[in-house]
């Protein structure tokens, strides 16, 4: 009889830590659809930018051609944004073959194209 009554406690235990569960659900559900609700200041998500803006944000503000180890120096130091020289050598290579804004002047080093300025 024991045993049946041990069963039973547990029993009751899942079944109320469920419904506890599920009261948590529909109020989670309930308040992100909730219309015209809005969220708290600094909790909305700002889209980044992405590494090749920035750099095209650095050869803008620099005004001239840099190479890629020192626009990963500058992206650390100016927007705390650390990559890898090679994977951002890469995607700059990309950008110059199909972007008319962005010019490769030398190996790894980049300009903005005049009319851009």
């Amino acid at each position: 009889m024991e045993n049946e009554e041990q069963r039973e406690l547990i029993l009751e235990t899942m079944e109320s830590m469920l419904e506890i569960q599920l009261r948590s659900v529909r109020r989670l559900k309930r308040s992100n659809t909730q219309p015209g609700k809005r969220k708290a200041p600094g909790s909305q998500s700002r889209k980044r930018k992405s590494l090749t803006e920035l750099c095209f944000q650095l050869l803008t503000l620099e005004g001239g051609a840099l190479h890629v180890d020192t626009m990963v120096e500058l992206l650390k130091k100016r927007f705390g944004r650390s990559t890898d020289r090679d994977s951002l050598a890469s995607a700059l290579a990309k950008k110059a073959r199909k972007d008319e804004r962005l010019q490769r002047v030398a190996p790894g080093t980049y300009t903005l194209n005049s009319e851009t300025f």
